[in-house]
């Protein structure tokens, strides 16, 4: 999906505003992290990838703690590139399980589902005209296969990884930043 959507970014122009959502139920797994390291993690190196070589100005979040009070359950976090805003909303408390990214840009925008991986490509035509439209491009795979099998697969066999060691490390320190706030 992400490269996918990577390969449309040209169609949108210049970048504005990234929101990703990832929200489930609570982990049935017992372990010492928050919210923000099992999920918001994940979207942090996501948006650093469709920014390119924007790197991350500032980040700051909101968490709260709702099973204890010390790992956050729920984080709202911000993410300044300069010249465009990332917004991520990740928690373990909704009962429907989204993994979802919204790009938008100059001319239109783009959104994939994760689960589903469809991408939907909006564009505007004539915005400036007397009879602005918008056109709609949607693309469902015939066959999908499971991102992090597939995440593994690579990291296993693959001779260049496609998450590079300083690709984590970045995401890890924006990710600590916020849950040390």
């Amino acid at each position: 999906v992400v490269d996918k959507l990577l390969s449309h970014l040209d169609e949108i122009g210049e970048i504005i505003s990234i929101a990703s959502k990832r929200v489930g139920l609570y982990p049935r797994r017992d372990w010492d992290m928050g919210v923000i390291l099992d999920l918001s993690i994940h979207d942090i190196y996501l948006q650093e990838k469709i920014m390119g070589k924007k790197e991350i100005v500032n980040a700051f979040g909101l968490k709260k703690c709702y099973k204890d009070s010390i790992h956050a359950d729920a984080a709202f976090i911000i993410l300044d590139f300069g010249t465009a805003i990332g917004q991520i909303e990740s928690n373990w408390l909704t009962p429907s399980k989204f993994r979802r990214i919204n790009v938008n840009g100059e001319f239109g925008g783009i959104s994939a589902d994760f689960i589903t991986q469809k991408i939907n490509i909006r564009t505007g035509i004539d915005l400036q005209g007397e009879h602005p439209i918008t056109k709609d491009t949607s693309f469902t795979p015939l066959r999908t296969d499971e991102p992090l099998k597939r995440e593994i697969n690579n990291f296993l066999y693959d001779k260049e990884q496609d998450v590079t060691l300083d690709d984590g490390i970045r995401a890890l320190d924006i990710a600590l930043k916020i849950v040390n706030s």
